[in-house]
Protein backbone atom coordinates (compact mmCIF):
# COMPACT_ATOMS: atom_id res chain seq x y z
CA UNK A 1 0.00 0.00 0.00
CA UNK A 2 1.46 3.57 -0.95
CA UNK A 3 -0.15 6.42 0.73
CA UNK A 4 0.60 10.14 -1.06
CA UNK A 5 -0.34 13.29 0.10
CA UNK A 6 0.22 16.10 -2.50
CA UNK A 7 -0.27 19.74 -2.70
CA UNK A 8 -2.57 20.59 -5.57
CA UNK A 9 -0.02 22.72 -6.81
CA UNK A 10 3.21 24.67 -6.15
CA UNK A 11 2.28 26.97 -3.72
CA UNK A 12 2.64 27.25 -0.16
CA UNK A 13 -0.66 24.69 0.65
CA UNK A 14 0.10 21.91 3.00
CA UNK A 15 -2.16 19.08 4.27
CA UNK A 16 -2.09 16.39 7.11
CA UNK A 17 -3.89 13.16 6.78
CA UNK A 18 -4.45 10.79 9.69
CA UNK A 19 -4.25 6.98 8.98
CA UNK A 20 -4.63 3.92 11.34
CA UNK A 21 -3.83 0.35 10.70
CA UNK A 22 -3.84 -2.70 11.84
CA UNK A 23 -1.54 -6.01 11.52
CA UNK A 24 -3.55 -8.85 10.97
CA UNK A 25 -2.40 -12.38 11.93
CA UNK A 26 0.43 -14.12 9.98
CA UNK A 27 -0.68 -17.15 8.97
CA UNK A 28 1.63 -20.17 9.19
CA UNK A 29 3.98 -22.14 6.77
CA UNK A 30 4.66 -25.63 6.12
CA UNK A 31 8.62 -26.10 5.79
CA UNK A 32 8.84 -29.62 3.98
CA UNK A 33 11.95 -31.43 5.67
CA UNK A 34 13.48 -35.18 6.27
CA UNK A 35 14.20 -36.09 9.84
CA UNK A 36 17.82 -35.75 10.32
CA UNK A 37 18.15 -33.02 7.81
CA UNK A 38 18.91 -29.43 8.20
CA UNK A 39 16.15 -26.34 6.39
CA UNK A 40 16.58 -22.69 6.12
CA UNK A 41 13.75 -20.81 6.16
CA UNK A 42 13.40 -17.70 5.34
CA UNK A 43 11.54 -14.40 6.43
CA UNK A 44 10.04 -11.91 4.53
CA UNK A 45 11.93 -9.32 2.77
CA UNK A 46 12.19 -5.37 3.67
CA UNK A 47 9.92 -3.35 2.04
CA UNK A 48 11.37 -1.32 -1.42
CA UNK A 49 12.30 2.23 -0.51
CA UNK A 50 11.70 1.87 3.57
CA UNK A 51 14.42 1.21 6.34
CA UNK A 52 15.59 -2.51 6.55
CA UNK A 53 13.61 -5.10 8.09
CA UNK A 54 15.39 -6.98 11.65
CA UNK A 55 14.59 -10.06 12.02
CA UNK A 56 14.50 -12.16 15.57
CA UNK A 57 14.08 -16.19 15.66
CA UNK A 58 12.59 -18.20 18.32
CA UNK A 59 11.87 -21.95 18.68
CA UNK A 60 8.72 -23.34 20.00
CA UNK A 61 8.39 -26.63 21.76
CA UNK A 62 5.81 -26.16 24.39
CA UNK A 63 6.90 -22.63 24.90
CA UNK A 64 8.65 -20.18 22.59
CA UNK A 65 12.49 -19.43 23.67
CA UNK A 66 14.47 -16.72 21.61
CA UNK A 67 17.70 -18.62 19.73
CA UNK A 68 20.42 -16.39 20.33
CA UNK A 69 22.26 -14.90 17.27
CA UNK A 70 19.49 -15.57 15.33
CA UNK A 71 18.77 -12.38 13.60
CA UNK A 72 19.69 -12.72 9.54
CA UNK A 73 16.57 -12.79 7.69
CA UNK A 74 17.07 -16.73 7.12
CA UNK A 75 17.52 -19.59 10.11
CA UNK A 76 19.05 -22.80 8.91
CA UNK A 77 18.40 -25.01 11.84
CA UNK A 78 18.23 -29.31 11.78
CA UNK A 79 14.33 -29.47 13.53
CA UNK A 80 13.46 -31.83 15.78
CA UNK A 81 9.48 -33.77 15.27
CA UNK A 82 7.41 -30.96 16.69
CA UNK A 83 9.32 -28.21 17.01
CA UNK A 84 8.22 -25.08 15.44
CA UNK A 85 9.64 -21.83 14.86
CA UNK A 86 8.53 -18.27 14.01
CA UNK A 87 10.40 -15.31 13.29
CA UNK A 88 9.47 -11.71 14.81
CA UNK A 89 9.80 -9.10 11.73
CA UNK A 90 10.08 -5.04 12.96
CA UNK A 91 9.74 -3.47 9.99
CA UNK A 92 10.51 -0.03 12.08
CA UNK A 93 9.77 3.41 11.35
CA UNK A 94 8.11 4.73 9.97
CA UNK A 95 6.17 1.62 8.89
CA UNK A 96 6.49 0.37 12.87
CA UNK A 97 4.20 -2.84 12.68
CA UNK A 98 6.22 -5.54 14.37
CA UNK A 99 4.72 -9.36 13.41
CA UNK A 100 5.33 -12.76 14.20
CA UNK A 101 5.87 -14.97 10.92
CA UNK A 102 5.42 -18.91 11.91
CA UNK A 103 6.54 -21.88 10.37
CA UNK A 104 6.03 -25.45 10.68
CA UNK A 105 8.39 -28.08 9.64
CA UNK A 106 6.63 -30.97 7.83
CA UNK A 107 8.10 -34.08 7.51
CA UNK A 108 7.52 -35.09 3.93
CA UNK A 109 9.88 -38.27 4.12
CA UNK A 110 7.83 -40.17 6.31
CA UNK A 111 5.64 -42.89 4.66
CA UNK A 112 2.17 -43.61 4.99
CA UNK A 113 3.19 -47.35 7.00
CA UNK A 114 4.42 -44.85 9.24
CA UNK A 115 8.20 -45.53 8.97
CA UNK A 116 10.31 -42.93 8.25
CA UNK A 117 12.50 -44.46 5.62
CA UNK A 118 15.98 -42.61 6.29
CA UNK A 119 15.69 -42.95 10.22
CA UNK A 120 15.23 -46.65 9.16
CA UNK A 121 18.40 -46.70 6.82
CA UNK A 122 20.30 -44.61 9.12
CA UNK A 123 19.78 -46.62 12.04
CA UNK A 124 22.78 -49.31 12.33
CA UNK A 125 24.07 -52.09 15.10
CA UNK A 126 27.76 -53.18 15.29
CA UNK A 127 29.81 -55.14 15.47
CA UNK A 128 27.51 -58.38 14.95
CA UNK A 129 27.99 -60.69 16.36
CA UNK A 130 29.12 -59.11 19.52
CA UNK A 131 30.92 -60.27 22.92
CA UNK A 132 29.94 -57.52 24.91
CA UNK A 133 29.49 -53.99 23.65
CA UNK A 134 27.33 -52.88 21.19
CA UNK A 135 26.84 -49.49 19.40
CA UNK A 136 24.16 -48.05 17.77
CA UNK A 137 25.23 -45.83 15.03
CA UNK A 138 22.87 -42.94 13.81
CA UNK A 139 25.37 -41.68 10.84
CA UNK A 140 25.71 -38.07 11.13
CA UNK A 141 21.93 -37.25 11.63
CA UNK A 142 19.98 -36.45 14.87
CA UNK A 143 16.94 -37.63 15.57
CA UNK A 144 16.20 -36.26 19.26
CA UNK A 145 15.82 -39.38 21.82
CA UNK A 146 14.91 -42.65 21.24
CA UNK A 147 13.98 -45.68 23.35
CA UNK A 148 15.38 -48.92 23.22
CA UNK A 149 14.25 -52.08 24.10
CA UNK A 150 16.08 -55.61 24.15
CA UNK A 151 14.28 -58.82 24.11
CA UNK A 152 14.73 -62.60 23.19
CA UNK A 153 13.08 -64.58 20.34
CA UNK A 154 10.44 -65.30 22.75
CA UNK A 155 9.75 -61.60 23.15
CA UNK A 156 10.67 -61.14 26.57
CA UNK A 157 12.35 -57.61 27.22
CA UNK A 158 16.04 -58.14 29.23
CA UNK A 159 16.63 -54.22 28.67
CA UNK A 160 14.68 -50.93 28.31
CA UNK A 161 16.77 -47.62 27.78
CA UNK A 162 16.55 -44.38 26.67
CA UNK A 163 19.14 -42.87 24.44
CA UNK A 164 20.03 -39.73 22.23
CA UNK A 165 19.36 -41.08 19.07
CA UNK A 166 22.59 -39.29 17.03
CA UNK A 167 25.88 -40.48 16.07
CA UNK A 168 27.30 -43.57 18.06
CA UNK A 169 25.82 -44.69 21.21
CA UNK A 170 27.09 -47.75 23.07
CA UNK A 171 24.99 -50.48 25.46
CA UNK A 172 26.38 -53.05 27.54
CA UNK A 173 25.19 -56.19 26.65
CA UNK A 174 28.19 -58.65 28.11
CA UNK A 175 25.64 -60.02 30.53
CA UNK A 176 23.52 -61.78 28.23
CA UNK A 177 24.23 -65.49 27.69
CA UNK A 178 24.95 -66.67 23.74
CA UNK A 179 21.91 -66.32 20.92
CA UNK A 180 19.78 -64.34 18.91
CA UNK A 181 17.95 -61.05 20.58
CA UNK A 182 15.94 -58.40 19.07
CA UNK A 183 17.11 -54.64 19.46
CA UNK A 184 13.94 -52.36 18.62
CA UNK A 185 14.70 -48.81 18.12
CA UNK A 186 11.62 -45.87 19.06
CA UNK A 187 12.14 -42.47 18.16
CA UNK A 188 9.88 -39.60 16.87
CA UNK A 189 10.93 -39.96 13.70
CA UNK A 190 10.52 -43.40 13.49
CA UNK A 191 10.88 -46.77 14.75
CA UNK A 192 13.29 -49.81 13.49
CA UNK A 193 13.95 -53.28 14.80
CA UNK A 194 17.62 -54.72 13.95
CA UNK A 195 18.32 -58.62 15.00
CA UNK A 196 22.17 -59.13 16.98
CA UNK A 197 23.80 -61.95 18.11
CA UNK A 198 25.49 -62.31 21.26
CA UNK A 199 28.74 -64.68 21.52
CA UNK A 200 30.79 -65.02 24.06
Amino acid sequence: MVIINADCGKGGHFCHSYWDFMCPPVSGSFVPYCSGQSITITGPPSTPGAPAFTYQWYKHRGTRSIIPGATSQTLTTTPAVGDTFSVYVNPQAPLNCGFFMPFVPKDTCFNPNGVNEIFNSAASIFPNPSSGNIFLDFGNKNFGKAKVSFSDVIGSVLLETTISASGKQMLDVSGFSNGIYFVRINADAGSVTKKIIIHH
